[in-house]
């Protein structure tokens, strides 16, 4: 699979009607779109207001390769067969955003699809939402040692939703956790399982930079997790 990751920078408040409204792209009348190989909505949230500047909503969608995913940017910026409509959509919710930053994603092999998540029940009341800068060929080994502690930090009650290179920034890894309850956001780390310590201390000894954002799910959301 291939992501297509969307940070956005909305009008305070307005955050679910955005959401709202890129959801309803699939729904305009007479919209000529492909879907063979777009999967949809990985999941849409938005940044709680404690952790980091807001309001923001991110949006992260599933392909299954980079065929598809070229073939969706190919229609956004070619005049030839280009959607119309989508333009349509993007000039009229001009006064729900003020701009963005887009990246697309390339998942680890221990990250699952959208599919996977869903049979394996992956839900959260909250999401933490990490952007970590590394050296420069630094990454694979990063990602690779995360892999190793998934099981202690799923035991402290941190899912990992999924842990991506980032294209075309070799320098930045994407990872995404999902939390049942709030009590669990400071467990990964403050806790004294020896596998977590050790990765707390080496990420600390390679990470360059690093912003964590705490998402909150919107209210369509497929890894919401509903009380």
């Amino acid at each position: 699979m291939i992501y297509l990751h969307e940070i956005i920078r909305v009008v305070p408040g307005r955050e679910e009607d955005y959401m709202a409204s890129v959801l309803s792209l699939s729904f305009i009348p007479d919209r000529k779109r492909e879907r063979v190989g777009h999967l949809g909505q990985l999941g849409l949230f938005r940044a709680a207001e404690h952790s980091g500047r807001w309001p923001a909503v991110v949006n992260v969608w599933e392909h299954t390769d980079w065929g598809t995913l070229t073939h969706a940017l190919a229609r956004q910026f070619q005049d030839t067969a280009r959607d119309a409509k989508m333009e349509d959509w993007w000039r009229a919710n001009t006064d729900l955003r003020s701009g963005g930053h887009d990246r697309v994603l390339l998942p680890t092999a221990y990250t699952r699809d959208r599919a996977s998540l869903e049979r394996d029940g992956v839900r959260g009341r909250l999401f933490v939402h990490e952007i970590v800068k590394l050296n420069l060929g630094a990454v694979p080994q990063y990602l690779e040692r995360l892999g190793d502690v998934l099981p202690s930090a799923r035991a402290l009650g941190w899912e990992l939703v999924g842990a991506y290179r980032v294209a075309w920034r070799p320098r930045e890894a994407l990872i995404l956790w999902a939390l049942d309850e709030w009590a669990a956001l400071g467990r990964l780390s403050g806790a004294s399982d020896a596998k977590v310590r050790a990765w707390n201390d080496h990420r600390a000894s390679v990470t360059v930079d690093l912003e964590e954002i705490v998402l909150l799910p919107g209210r369509m959301n497929p890894l919401r997790r509903h009380e």
